[in-house]
């Protein structure tokens, strides 16, 4: 390299050659250098270079070779093992005399320099054996600049010493005075929290200083360590402060660890501790691993300061007052770990102020953590000092006063306790026995908590129990609740003051007992700091109303009758199944079994028959599913079953086989033997399906032809949508509303007495632009299967709503025209009370003249939410109608539970008087019935006048069918009005 003189400072360091050291190595040149006995300790590689003068006088010049270890240790800031550099040689390799070997001197605590005189017009070569396989830095200096740059970095360790030296003074001073306390028999607490966080403090500050005063080389010009041992000593510095560092992450008062990790730390600090004398002894293994575990823990503790008990494994709050500065302490040492590792790789240019700002960000770090750790507990011993010295400065006043008073005569009375104070507390003790709430107090600065006897009895536990450490509850605490009750009160807790309500499970002592549901309301107040200083509230028992809470969530999901899931409930979990798997490509089946003439046997048996067979059934096949897999009762006879995670491609079609056997197994219900047999269709997932109306619909259509078999099982294909043309009929009836293509007809219902046009009911058609018309048995099915039934329904009872206020405008009579519309059982779950209620208002039709008819059949399925929801349309005014009754269940008593006002006679019945007496028999007695209850009657089916004089004979209230007049559309039912009531 040539030396310019205009340049006052130049690194050398990427232009040195690194040759392997040797014993016997000689470099080019007249005049060989041989290692002798004294050098070979630490030196590793030579490093070798020269420098030109180009000028015809001499120069000098201060080599300036890097004692720190910063850029030799090749992962963190400590020494390594450099050469002895008491007999570091330079030499020139050119034919230069041996009087022109220049002897080195040490001149500053970090750095060798060696003051060396170049001769004009020259190269000289030099050869330093070095400690450090990687390069070590090394500058060309003119005398003046290397003293300017001394000062100023001899002014930045001074500040960071000084900083390190006062912050251990500090804390040193606290411990001493715990330690002295204890000798003296003063009780402080030496295993409190507060205790440990000072002492740990101090270790963390302590190390942190001596390290500093290694790492500067002040330790070594003060004992005169050489080089080695120089190294050897700032790892053992180094170690010290690694393992308080380690165990300051497992400290009580921080908790950021669960139990696992926490002994992690406490693992990885006594190694690091262990680590130093592995340094004394064997310093080329020991520097390494020291350093190796210094940049673990530092980006270790940000790691688990930043998740905490994120993972749910322990639950244990951190209960930090100042979390967040923990955090960012910890967070600027990991800091200057990665950049200390980033300069050694060479990723940083290896200056002096890269290695200040490493040192800064690294004191700075550990200054917030010592101060965060053990700063608020610090503070409050002075604090309480303070109130110490002013309360016995009271105490000295007030015995001064009495004894004056005592001086002069005047006798003073001890002064008494308010005794309104005592009966308030007195009071608010009664009224906390009496709410049967208990006492909680947590003292956060010291992570103690006090909980009131009585929650302990209640838990069966012996007083005392729950008291003490926190972690302590947490233990009783149900293991699900943990992460949420930790999160909880950590956010309550830096918030300061705060309040909330926690509910949480605590195991009872008597495992035959299980959990109790506790409520914590707790108030939390800040200290100083801002963050929570302490937390109290109470804890009552909830256990009953969240088991209350259970039971109406499973009401509701769960079909009464027999404890399964109800279809809400499985069509949901179908969605959530189909949703997972198109992630996970998890294997769906969807089976649907359909018991086989469950009809018959719930006539000739009865009701109650019936309902003990479902449940029977419903019980065998529970025995069939997996834990994770689904069974529902999603219709009146209808079971559905969610597979997931068969073994082979046979496992639906196996598991369907097993259905239909299981059901059919012999029953003795009601004394007789019946043999039950059921139809089972199933479909299995594929990639396409992205829904699961899709997956129902085509079980569905497996087990409708399984049904024409009869007991049979049938997996779905596709090949049966175009046999059965579903998938375009369900095309064109989603379509079908939007075009228009969904109309009203209405047939006339006449008052039998009087002959007058008193209503209408509204029938649904579907004019399809293609095919004509549609019937509605053919369509309507298919849109209750998949949810359109919801929307045509809502079109309906709309569209027949504004047509009935037409008509009663422009035709008013008293009673005004009625209109009947059918709803289904989906139109009825979906919240049809307040649908009706809004159409009322928008459309202000009398409530009366809207009358909504249902079936037995959708009235049976669930008799106590038909009940419920019934009730509910009955509060909005409109008329209840009960359609086709006595082709399904034929329970007359169910007229009284139901708020029906009209009952509707299927036109089977009514076509067959005359000719079948029974029939004749059956029409009479639900008139007779009808009267009783005071309930309208509408006869379906009248084909002809002596229909209807018969039924006008019997008392029936009104008549429709073909007699009165045949559906019509909306303007020819205007002119039938006009027509008959003119």
């Amino acid at each position: 390299m040539v030396i310019d003189p205009a340049q006052p400072h130049v690194d050398i360091t990427p232009v040195v050659l690194h040759l392997p050291a040797d014993r016997e190595a000689a470099f080019p040149g007249p005049i060989p250098l041989v290692l002798s006995d004294d050098e070979v300790d630490f030196a590793r590689v030579w490093s070798v270079f020269a420098l030109q003068n180009p000028l015809d006088e001499p120069q000098q010049r201060i080599i300036a070779i890097d004692r720190s270890a910063l850029w030799s240790s090749g992962i963190a800031p400590v020494r390594s093992g450099l050469t002895e550099l008491g007999v570091w040689r330079i030499m020139p390799l050119e034919s230069v005399s041996p009087t022109q070997i220049i002897s080195g001197s040490q001149a500053g605590p970090a750095q060798a320099r060696y003051l060396v005189t170049l001769p004009p017009a020259s190269t000289t070569s030099f050869a330093i054996p070095v400690g450090a396989s990687t390069a070590t830095p090394l500058h060309i200096w003119q005398p003046q600049e290397l003293a300017a740059a001394d000062a100023a970095q001899a002014a930045f360790s001074g500040l960071i010493l000084g900083v390190l030296a006062i912050a251990f003074a500090f804390f040193a001073a606290q411990w001493g005075q715990q330690l002295s306390n204890e000798f003296k028999g003063v009780r402080t607490g030496a295993a409190t929290p507060a205790y440990g966080a000072i002492k740990l403090a101090t270790l963390l500050t302590g190390g942190a200083l001596l390290y500093e005063l290694s790492a500067q080389g002040f330790l070594a010009a003060a004992f005169g360590w050489s080089a080695g041992w120089d190294a050897r000593m700032a790892g053992v510095t180094l170690a010290l402060a690694t393992g308080a560092a380690a165990h300051v992450l497992a400290a009580e008062r921080i908790r950021a660890l669960s139990p696992d990790r926490e002994r992690l730390a406490r693992l990885a600090g006594w190694v690091a501790l262990g680590a130093a004398l592995l340094a004394l002894v064997a310093p080329s293994v020991g520097l390494p691993f020291v350093r190796l575990m210094a940049f673990a823990v530092a980006l270790g503790g940000v790691a688990a300061l930043t998740a905490g008990t994120g993972n749910g494994e322990s639950g244990v709050p951190r209960i930090t007052p100042a979390a967040g500065e923990l955090r960012a302490g910890w967070a600027l040492m990991a800091l200057a770990a990665v950049l200390a590792a980033l300069a050694t790789q060479g990723f940083l240019p290896r200056s002096p102020a890269v290695e200040m700002i490493i040192h800064a960000l690294a004191v700075l770090g550990i200054m917030i953590v010592a101060y965060t750790l053990a700063g608020p507990a610090t503070m409050g011993a002075v604090r309480t000092a303070a109130r110490r010295s002013m309360a016995l400065g009271q105490t000295a006043s007030s015995a001064d006063r009495r004894a004056d008073s005592l001086a002069i005569g005047r006798d003073t009375d001890p002064q008494l306790p308010d005794i309104n104070a005592i009966r308030a507390e007195q009071r608010n003790a009664l009224a906390l026995a009496g709410s049967s709430e208990a006492v909680w107090d947590l003292d956060v600065t010291t992570g103690t908590l006090y909980v009131d006897p009585s929650l302990e009895a209640h838990l069966g536990l012996v007083p005392g129990s729950l008291c003490g450490r926190l972690e302590t509850w947490m233990a009783r605490v149900d293991r699900d609740d943990r992460r949420n009750v930790s999160q909880v009160l950590d956010e309550n807790v830096e918030r300061g003051n705060a309040t909330f309500t926690l509910e949480m499970r605590l195991t009872h002592a008597d495992p035959t007992q299980g959990s109790r549901w506790l409520e914590l309301c707790a108030t939390c107040f800040a200290g100083d700091s801002g963050a929570a200083r302490r937390c109290i509230g109470t804890v009552k028992d909830v256990t009953q109303r969240r088991e209350e809470q259970a039971g109406l969530v499973r009401e509701t999901l769960h079909d009464p009758l027999t404890g399964l899931a109800n279809r809400p409930l499985f069509t949901d979990r179908l969605h959530r199944a189909c949703l997972r798997a198109q992630g996970s490509h998890e294997r769906i089946a969807l089976i649907l079994a359909d018991l086989d003439r469950f009809k018959s046997i719930n006539e000739s048996l009865g009701h109650a028959a019936a309902d003990t067979v479902l449940s029977a059934l419903a019980q065998r096949l529970k025995a069939l599913i997996a834990p994770e897999d689904t069974l529902a009762r999603i219709d009146g006879d209808t079971f559905a079953m969610l597979v997931a995670g068969w073994s082979d491609e046979t496992g639906p079609a196996e598991i369907a086989q097993l259905v239909r056997e299981t059901v059919s197994q012999p029953l003795e219900v009601s004394g007789r033997e019946i043999f039950p047999t059921a139809s089972v269709g199933f479909t299995i997932r594929e990639p396409h399906h992205d829904s699961g109306e899709v997956l129902l619909g085509e079980a569905d259509l497996a087990l409708r032809l399984a049904k024409r078999q009869g007991n049979a099982v049938q997996p779905f294909h596709p090949n049966m949508r175009p046999a059965d043309d579903e998938l375009a009929t369900e095309s064109g009836l989603r379509r079908a509303l939007e075009r228009g293509e969904i109309h009203l007809v209405y047939q006339p219902i006449v008052d039998l007495a009087s002959g007058r046009l008193a209503g209408f009911e509204a029938l649904i058609r579907w004019q399809h632009p293609e095919r004509g018309l549609i019937s509605p048995d053919e369509f309507v099915p298919l849109a209750e299967r998949t949810g359109l039934i919801i929307d045509l329904g809502a079109h309906v009872l709309e569209r027949a709503a504004n047509d009935l206020a037409i008509w009663q405008k422009d035709f008013p009579q008293d009673p005004p025209i009625f209109s009947s519309v059918n709803v289904s059982s989906r139109q009825l779950l979906s919240d049809l009370p307040a649908a009706v209620s809004t159409l009322l208002g928008q459309t202000a039709l009398p409530p009366s003249s809207l009358r909504l008819e249902v079936t037995e059949s959708l009235v049976m399925d669930d008799p106590d939410q038909a009940a419920e929801i019934l009730a509910a349309l009955k509060q909005t005014g409109v008329k209840l109608a009960l359609d086709d009754f006595g082709t399904g269940y034929s329970s007359l008593s169910y007229l009284q539970r139901f708020p029906f006002d009209v009952v509707k006679i299927d036109k089977s019945f009514v076509q067959a008087m005359g000719t079948d007496t029974d029939q004749d028999a059956i029409v009479r007695s639900v008139l007779t019935l009808a009267e009783d209850l005071k309930l309208d009657v509408v006869a379906e089916g009248v084909e002809d006048d002596a229909a209807r004089a018969s039924l006008q004979a019997l008392g029936c209230t009104y008549g429709q069918g073909f007699f009165f007049g045949q559906p019509m559309e909306a303007g020819d039912a205007h002119d039938f009005i006009a027509r008959h009531t003119g």
